[in-house]
């Protein structure tokens, strides 16, 4: 059985390139002084599908930025030390507190949607109905 087929390999680097050609070849450039388009012949895809595999989990890299729709690149530390504001914000003032400005978007706890779907609660509610008309509504 031929595996070269499996997406998410080399075919899966080339979709990356045609989606977000600008992010990854900037973080290729400036994190590992390697251009994209060497791929294959300077270094091996398996080499570029792990250098990608890698930017997808560090905040700071354009490629993370670009597929999670944030605003701009932050560090861990950057995203710990906000909340250590807001928690200090909260605990010392009397106001509402206000969020330290993140790169995504926060949901409120009252907010009308649940994760990361568009259906409001009411339609989440109804299709579980529909799954297990036994269930019990939860008041809240």
């Amino acid at each position: 059985m031929d595996t070269r087929c499996k997406r998410g390999g080399i075919i899966r680097f080339r979709e990356l390139i045609e989606e977000h050609p600008v992010a990854l070849a900037a973080d290729f450039r400036n994190r590992y002084n390697l251009s994209i388009f060497e791929a294959g012949d300077k270094y091996t895809y398996k080499e570029a599908i792990y250098l990608t595999a890698a930017l997808f989990n560090d905040t700071e890299s354009l490629l993370f930025v670009a597929f999670h729709d944030w605003e701009y690149p932050v560090s861990q530390e950057f995203l710990a030390i906000a909340d250590l504001f807001d928690l200090t914000f909260s605990v010392n003032s009397k106001k509402k507190s206000q969020r330290y400005r993140r790169p995504f978007k926060l949901e409120s706890d009252n907010s009308k949607r649940i994760g990361k779907t568009k259906k409001s609660k009411a339609d989440i509610e109804q299709i579980l109905n529909k799954m297990n008309p036994n269930r019990v509504k939860k008041e809240m």
